[in-house]
């Protein structure tokens, strides 16, 4: 009783923790987007939207071939969609050649027929990234379309587990419809055609999730749950290749546990989550040890092992991120400056910064919060990511206008049915542990995330690195299209009374 007790008070803190960003996300959203572009944008996505999942719904009937085979009928649709893009992006004026820094030289690094690293080697994954651009490259080319193919597929891919954990949760109907969001999401959808590594570790991280979430189900025995905790430490560790948020992971997955075993005092499912988790966190170290000491081998960087634990990333990002001058944004002066000194100067030189700026981060971490999480055309936004891309050699920014505005539309759409699942969370949250684990994990990741970007450099594209969390959310919007839902039940006692009440008074009358 003691241990349901606390897991409910758990569930609840990270629910009621949840609608409060959740509802601030849109706010910041509101405030950024403007009423032309939202107009301008909301029809034809919600349009594209709505006919491709009209087409499912009346030729995929139960045991048909779409039916079985719908998830990879919408996958070569969207992997289509992106060679087509991937086409016809240069006639529009594509050409990332005066791009911001980091990816024009990640695309140069692919033309050199050999494996590159222009990067810091304590930007790990920046380094990380280019050698896996420059054997790209020898492989297939050293072309920009080749790098944004890798990311088109690491994007296509992510959609099976989406489709298939959000099938288990709310129908195929629903699951249908998370997923064509989740594939065409604009804001989500042109950073694919960015040389970034984001695509491509929530590619990963979200295939460890799934192991993880199908391991928590209630059927899942434990020789099956500890082969799941196998693939999903791997996945893990080679996610943290090209981003190193896994600690975001790892805090999540002791989170949910212990809900679970709270919850669940079964010994036979305590026993399994417990081996679970003793057999997947040293599968995730040795994984990432073994795959960061064969990149730094095929770089012939032994440095590349060692740089990170060197070099203070979370105080290097600490110091960008606090700094008001910048707006948390990246300073290249105070950077250098930052490098230059030694680690115990290092302390010292962010402990004063502090000290002399406190009074100035309430209104500074509330304009953080809008940036990062506002509209996607935002200053170092994915949106703006994309149309920088877009640079010539004169300096023009050549985006077509249409698609900004339609990432703009698509995100507060999005914003909007994200405030409609964390609620339809809260409402079914006396339901299975079983039905709640994927939304709850998911929101816990999304929360750990969002509180690690405001104390870094403010980058509202970093959020690609766990987007398919925020999707995972969505299916719990089916609550609210039930008869049973606990609103609409409560609604109709209301009107009954109301109807009782006058009946009631006449009669005594």
């Amino acid at each position: 009783m003691i241990g349901k007790s606390i897991s409910m008070f758990l569930v609840n803190a990270v629910l009621c923790v949840a609608v409060a960003f959740s509802v601030a996300m849109l706010a910041a959203t509101v405030c950024t987007t403007s009423g032309a572009s939202f107009a301008d944008g909301a029809l034809p996505f919600s349009l594209l939207i709505a006919t491709l999942w009209m087409a499912f719904e009346y030729s995929g009937r139960a045991n048909s071939f779409v039916y079985r085979n719908e998830i990879w009928i919408l996958m070569v649709i969207v992997l289509l969609s992106f060679l087509f893009c991937i086409s016809i992006l240069p006639a529009l004026g594509q050409s990332c050649l005066y791009a911001p820094w980091d990816p024009k030289t990640a695309l140069e690094c692919m033309g050199k027929g050999k494996i590159v690293i222009t990067h810091e080697l304590r930007n790990q994954a920046w380094a990380n990234y280019e050698v896996f651009l420059s054997l790209l490259s020898i492989v297939f080319g050293g072309t920009l379309s080749v790098a944004q193919t890798a990311n088109a597929i690491a994007h296509t891919v992510v959609l099976y587990p989406i489709f298939v954990l959000s099938e288990r949760i709310c129908g195929r109907r629903m699951a249908r419809l998370v997923v064509l969001l989740a594939a065409f999401l604009p804001s989500v959808y042109f950073y694919a055609f960015v040389l970034n590594s984001e695509n491509i570790s929530s590619c990963l991280i979200m295939f460890a999730g799934y192991f993880v979430l199908t391991a928590f189900r209630g059927e899942s025995t434990l020789g099956p749950a500890l082969s799941q905790a196998f693939f999903a430490g791997f996945f893990l560790g080679v996610s943290h290749l090209f981003k190193g948020i896994t600690v975001v992971f790892v805090t999540a997955l002791f989170g949910i546990a212990a809900i679970a075993c709270f919850r669940l005092t079964a010994k036979a499912f305590v026993v399994k989550v417990v081996f679970f988790v003793l057999l997947m966190i040293p599968m995730y170290m040795g994984t990432k040890y073994v795959a960061q000491k064969t990149v730094s081998l095929l770089a012939d960087k032994s440095e590349l092992c060692t740089a990170v634990a060197e070099s203070s990333p979370l105080l290097y990002e600490l110091t960008l991120g606090f700094n008001i001058a910048s707006m948390g944004h990246y300073n290249h002066r105070l950077c250098q400056q930052f490098l230059k000194l030694s680690e115990e100067e290092r302390w010292s030189f962010f402990k004063n910064r502090v000290k002399n700026d406190w009074r100035k981060y309430p209104e500074f971490m509330v304009g953080k919060f809008t940036r990062i999480h506002g509209a996607p055309t935002q200053q170092a936004g994915s949106s703006t990511y994309f149309s920088w891309t877009f640079i010539d050699s004169n300096g023009k920014n050549r985006t077509p206008a249409f698609l900004l505005e339609w990432g703009d539309a698509g995100s507060l759409v999005f914003k909007f049915l994200f405030i409609m699942a964390v609620l339809g969370t809260c409402l079914c949250r006396w339901r299975s542990l079983e039905y709640l684990i994927p939304g709850l994990f998911s929101l816990i990741v999304i929360l750990l995330f969002a509180g690690i970007q405001q104390l870094i450099e403010s980058n509202g594209r970093y959020k690609i690195s766990i987007y398919p969390f925020y999707f995972m959310v969505l299916p719990y919007m089916c609550v609210w299209f039930e008869r049973d839902n606990p609103v609409y039940v409560r609604l109709s006692r209301w009107v009954g009374a109301l109807k009782f009440r006058p009946r009631r008074v006449e009669n005594v009358c």
